[in-house]
């Protein structure tokens, strides 16, 4: 739980947009480069030491948002400030610095790992190459780091094939700390496993960032695991955010429509009892041709002829509430 109000990271105005490949006909006749609107002008804060929840259906922009900031994609436009440094701007070398402080873990345990390097090798290769510690050390990191996630010493030599999907991601979290970060970025990190063994991860990262005392940007589309581990919630749809705020006010009393469609239909805490989908009548508009006006009008219970034409700004409310919304509840 964060204790203090101070910032360590600052996205404004961040957007990130994906031209749309044209066919030879298009160029012929000169027709517009259309763009993904994947992140489109986001902005929000996160304080040392929390757990920050982002939210919203499949396509909203969460994870082009976490992968932004990291800067494995190029922002098309805004600034990413970390510890008061212009993220943004760095270059190859100094990236590479800056970057043993943030990291992250993937949705897919698999996909994430070289399946030719033993979990040794995985970690000790971070380690190495970010210069965490002395050579002749290694070995004993790699130790603290596989007792710290869980996964037997004996198991050092072993290849990504031969774990579990909770085993695999635990080498991912292990992995992440191998570098020493103060922010962790946690795209999705249970939605690939069995049900079953959710709770352990989300248990382990919970537990990690208190007793490292580490800063989560945690990413879900399960709310019951956003309500669980998280002490604000981000909720983005179709690349803008909608609502900022504290998880039990924003569970309690959501402000935004699309805010409370999502906690109306948030799944318990029993894994058994979780759903994987949110209902929400209608589709989701291409991130392409976004709708005019508020993008959530199309599907709004309450949209009004504003709604439609006019596009709302995110406002601050009392207790740190930020909703973007015409007529908030």
């Amino acid at each position: 739980m964060v204790d203090n109000k101070k910032i360590i990271l600052e996205v404004n105005n961040l957007s990130k947009f994906f031209p749309v490949k044209r066919s030879v006909i298009d160029m012929i006749t000169k027709k517009p480069v259309l763009n993904v609107k994947a992140v489109d002008n986001v902005s929000f804060k996160v304080y040392q030491g929390e757990n920050l929840g982002l939210v919203g259906e499949s396509g909203c922009g969460k994870s082009t948002l976490a992968r932004t900031i990291i800067r494995l994609y190029e922002p098309t436009a805004g600034t990413i400030t970390f510890k008061n440094k212009d993220f943004t701007t760095l270059e190859a070398n100094e990236l590479r610095k800056s970057r043993t402080d943030i990291q992250m873990i993937f949705q897919d345990p698999y996909s994430s790992l070289n399946p030719r390097m033993s979990v040794y090798e995985t970690l000790a290769e971070a380690i190495k190459y970010h210069k965490i510690c002395e050579k002749d050390k290694i070995p004993s990191k790699v130790n603290e780091l596989m007792d710290v996630v869980g996964i037997p010493r004996y198991a050092a030599n072993r290849f990504p094939g031969e774990f579990s999907g909770g085993q695999r991601q635990r080498i991912g979290i292990a992995r992440a700390l191998a570098v020493e970060p103060e922010i962790i970025l946690a795209d999705e990190p249970v939605s690939a496993l069995d049900v079953s063994i959710q709770a352990q991860i989300i248990n382990l990262i919970n537990e990690l960032s208190e007793k490292l005392g580490l800063t989560v940007l945690f990413i879900a589309h399960d709310l019951g695991v956003i309500r669980y581990i998280t002490d604000r919630v981000i909720v983005m749809y179709l690349g803008k955010i909608v609502e900022i705020g504290n998880t039990k006010d924003l569970f309690t009393h959501p402000k935004h429509p699309y805010s409370t469609i999502l906690t109306n239909a948030a799944p318990e805490l029993d894994p058994r009892l979780r759903s994987k989908e949110i209902l929400i009548e209608g589709e989701i508009p291409s991130p392409i041709n976004v709708p005019t006006g508020c993008r959530f009008h199309p599907r709004c219970p309450i949209a009004f002829e504003r709604c439609k034409i006019e596009e709302p700004i995110l406002t601050e409310y009392e207790n740190d509430r930020m909703v973007a919304c015409h007529k908030p509840y």
